[in-house]
């Protein structure tokens, strides 16, 4: 096997500037890509830009939009046929630091258990660093890059930006399509975790990312805001991983605790206040009923 890297760039209703800006830095870091796309209604642009590009970009179209999970699936399934190293999941609205691949690829070789390693990203709506966290037992440990190593354990990375080694993904299988979106990416490195590989963030390699449509400031916090079928989503895949015995209690109950704040914020200041209580309750619905995969909500 080589060691190359395949970057997945999932994309619905992609803004074609912005994704160009994306893999030209991709490119740039001796990365191939595949942009997976969803259905997208601007998919004719979107061959367009890719018939501009070189061979080593290349476009797989979904007929309809089958979700993150699925669509990343598709691309894993290409990077395990056509021999490559490792994966680089990545959002259309996500834009690396020129060394963003160079950095994850270093601090890679220096761990023997990572099922992935990912970027310290910058929310590109308010300019804010993220920062890594880890549950231990009740308490969420938040780690800045000012009083930590460059290299620190996490619970779970945002799907974008993630460097996942093949060989990984054939111990943890691929990603729970029947989530459709939201907790994909927790799923999976909870699960990784539960097969002794860890995950891992990494400070030196940087990423502006776009989290929600909007943000809402509260008590010194940043919530982002997405749509009611987003909330929807949420709710619902949240309630589904408390029901999997291989997540530990004390993440669920830590996560069940942080959503039910988020929620309540987003009801009493963000907007659509009915159309969100309906998502909410029909997330709950589903998920205590064990209904996955892709709901529409009217």
């Amino acid at each position: 096997m080589n060691e190359k890297i395949l970057a997945i760039t999932v994309t619905w209703q992609p803004v074609i500037k912005d994704l160009s800006r994306q893999v030209a830095v991709l490119l740039n870091s001796n990365v191939d890509v595949v942009i997976v796309d969803n259905g997208s209604e601007n998919v004719a642009a979107l061959e367009a830009y890719i018939s501009g590009c070189p061979d080593n970009v290349s476009l797989l179209k979904m007929q309809e939009n089958l979700g993150i999970a699925a669509a990343q699936n598709h691309g894993i399934t290409r990077a395990i046929e056509q021999g490559y190293a490792y994966v680089l999941l990545m959002d259309q609205d996500s834009l690396p630091a020129e060394n963003m691949v160079e950095e994850l690829v270093r601090g890679f070789s220096m761990l023997t258990d990572a099922a992935a390693i990912g970027p310290n990203f910058t929310n590109g709506q308010k300019a804010s660093q993220a920062r890594f966290i880890r549950v231990e037992g009740l308490s969420i440990i938040k780690m800045a890059q000012n009083d930590s190593s460059n290299i620190v354990e996490v619970d779970h990375l945002i799907a974008s930006g993630s460097l996942i080694p093949v060989r990984a993904l054939a111990v943890t299988g691929l990603m729970d399509a029947s989530l459709f979106i939201d907790y994909v990416d927790i799923e999976w490195a909870l699960r990784a975790r539960a097969k002794g590989l860890r995950s891992y963030g990494c400070f030196s390699a940087q990423m502006h990312h776009a989290l929600g449509d909007n943000n809402i400031a509260f008590m010194g916090r940043n919530v982002a805001v997405h749509s009611p079928q987003r909330h929807y989503y949420m709710v619902r895949n949240a309630i589904l991983l408390y029901k999997r015995k291989f997540i530990p209690v004390s993440w669920k109950i830590v996560d069940c605790y942080k959503l039910a704040i988020k929620m309540t914020i987003l009801l009493l200041f963000a907007g659509q206040r009915f159309k969100n209580i309906k998502a909410i309750i029909r997330g709950c619905r589903d998920g205590i009923n064990s209904k996955s995969g892709k709901c529409e909500l009217k």
